[in-house]
């Protein structure tokens, strides 16, 4: 495995440690400023901030819980692609019940002039 390969898949565990923390910070360095995330049965989300806002509003109405499995990791040049299995469950903080969703996304990166692979789009295949 490459260590592009190896920093990608490393990316993924990170965005989900960062996920379930709600770290923001380090959620929005592993993003481009102009990131788009396609979602089943929502409307597209561009852009980093735009993403942050919505998480950080939903930050204290529910918890999540999940796993990120990368099936596929495919590099070429300053940018690439994969696809994961991804299972998450959401805890409403009101005492609902908890949704548990799991399907695919596929997403394509792009390595920085620094090094840093960041996400760039995301289609998140989860049921709504």
């Amino acid at each position: 495995m490459s260590p592009d390969e190896k920093a990608i898949r490393q990316l993924v565990q990170d965005w989900m440690q960062a996920s379930l923390a709600h770290d923001f910070d380090a959620l929005g360095r592993m993003m481009a400023d102009d990131v788009v995330f396609l979602r089943a049965g929502c409307p597209m989300l561009r852009g980093r901030e735009n993403f942050l806002s919505l998480a950080r509003a939903n930050q204290n109405k529910l918890s999540v819980e999940g796993r990120a499995d990368t099936l596929e990791v495919h590099i070429d040049g300053h940018l690439a692609h994969m696809w994961n299995a991804l299972s998450i469950t959401l805890v409403p903080s009101d005492g609902s019940p908890p949704v548990t969703k799991s399907g695919y996304t596929m997403s394509l990166l792009r390595k920085e002039p620094d090094g840093r692979w960041v996400l760039v789009r995301d289609v998140n295949l989860l049921p709504p």
